[in-house]
């Protein structure tokens, strides 16, 4: 069904009456039975073999772009349906507790988020040690958002930006600010950010790929 999503979007030409739902439940029926088959003859005598003990491992690469209230559910579902393959995914995936909590489900998982905090980042653990000092508990991401923010605020009045139109150039022109969150810089088209972590789940941390 992907495959025909996916044909859809490429050409209106091509046809893709060979993916019906039919037939699509012939080829898996024929492919579970198959491998069922391969399995029995190498299990145990009297051993039962049920279709979610095939692994699926013939999907290269699988993107899930999901909201953050879904990540428990979708998570799940991988040793469920013994789904074997790279996953990747987008920012709402940037969550320490999920990757420690689930790290049977996701391994080796790849995702991009304008947010991510290294623990060996001397500021960053500085901020965290004055925060926890003043309001007694640990900052977030909004915290760390904000803090970013005024920072950036301050340094382009430091250059001599007085007005709206000085301070918004003066974003403009940064080509590397070096944030707690990460490093930034803002596309003149679209005043974003320009950079983005790639990360990895590794273990039962979160790592930068390089």
């Amino acid at each position: 069904m992907m495959f025909m999503d996916s044909l859809r979007m490429l050409s209106d030409s091509l046809d893709t009456s060979i993916l019906d739902t039919e037939q699509m439940d012939t080829l898996k029926h024929r492919f579970f039975k198959r491998k069922k088959t391969e399995l029995e003859e190498a299990a145990l005598p009297g051993t039962d073999i049920d279709s979610l003990d095939i692994p699926i491992t013939s999907i290269d690469c699988l993107f899930l772009s999901v909201e953050k209230e879904d990540r428990q559910i979708v998570l799940t579902q991988f040793p469920y349906y013994n789904i074997q393959t790279q996953v990747i995914g987008g920012r709402n995936w940037y969550n320490p507790d999920i990757v420690e909590d689930n790290i049977n489900y996701i391994k080796g998982m790849v995702f991009t988020s304008d947010y991510f905090v290294s623990e060996s980042n001397i500021a960053y653990n500085e901020f965290v040690n004055k925060f926890r000092m003043k309001y007694g508990e640990t900052p977030g991401p909004a915290a760390v958002y904000g803090y970013d923010c005024m920072k950036l605020f301050l340094h382009t009045i430091q250059q001599g930006a007085l007005t709206r139109e000085e301070v918004k150039n003066a974003l403009l022109n940064i080509r590397t600010y070096p944030g707690l969150k990460g490093n930034i810089a803002f596309d003149k088209n679209s005043r974003t950010n320009k950079y983005i972590n790639i990360l990895k789940q590794r273990r039962n941390k979160i790592i930068e790929v390089q």
